[in-house]
């Protein structure tokens, strides 16, 4: 139940939320004109203005500007009512619940009969017509090959010129490290007094 009555929901909405877009009296395009109060929509429908303001200043000598439609955006216009294409979109899918009532409850012995006789098209509807294989093949892979690609160039050309850059700082503190910072204080106080001889030498000098 946890799944099957979110689908009866959603049922509901793909059967009658479309009346409440239609163009009559009752109704009068209610969703639109709420989804078209959305900043987005208005926005858009603002900037689309403005874009083909631009261009009717460009074009003030040309008849052929383009018309930005409102209907698209949400917002009040003039539109036609298209009753062919629900007519058609509802007969099919009325046809669709029918073969499916005839073929998976009425007499399912009758659809096993005719998958069998008919392979190519069963396993063609059964793989999803390969959407899944030809999307992992041609773009999830390829995308992943390509993922390694960068792994490799990231580390072993950008890691391996960066340390190659730190290299010299690196072996030169190490270098100082070994010669000077020995911690050894009499060490220091030599290399003190040398430091003074040759200031000496060059002031005097």
């Amino acid at each position: 139940m946890i799944m099957i009555i979110p689908l009866v929901v959603l049922a509901i909405g793909a059967l009658f939320a479309g009346a409440l877009n239609l163009p009559t009296h009752t109704f009068g395009h209610k969703l639109g004109h709420f989804l078209g109060q959305s900043p987005s929509f208005s926005m858009g429908y603002f900037k689309a203005q403005l874009a083909n303001g631009d261009y009717d200043a460009a074009m003030a000598n040309n008849a052929g500007h383009p018309y930005i439609d409102p209907i698209p955006f949400g917002q009040p216009g003039e539109s036609e009512f298209h009753i062919a294409p629900l007519i058609i979109g509802g007969a099919i899918a009325i046809a669709g619940i029918l073969v499916a009532y005839l073929f998976h409850l009425k007499d399912r012995a009758r659809a096993e009969r005719m998958a069998a006789g008919m392979p190519g098209v069963t396993r063609t509807l059964e793989a999803k017509y390969w959407v899944d294989e030809i999307y992992q093949a041609g773009i999830v892979e390829p995308l992943r090959s390509l993922g390694r690609a960068f792994f490799l160039i990231d580390r072993f050309v950008v890691d391996g010129l960066v340390w190659a850059i730190s290299f010299v700082p690196m072996l030169s503190g190490f270098a100082l490290k070994l010669t000077t910072q020995r911690g050894y204080l009499q060490g220091y106080a030599a290399v003190m007094l040398l430091g003074i001889a040759v200031i000496l030498m060059v002031i005097f000098l």
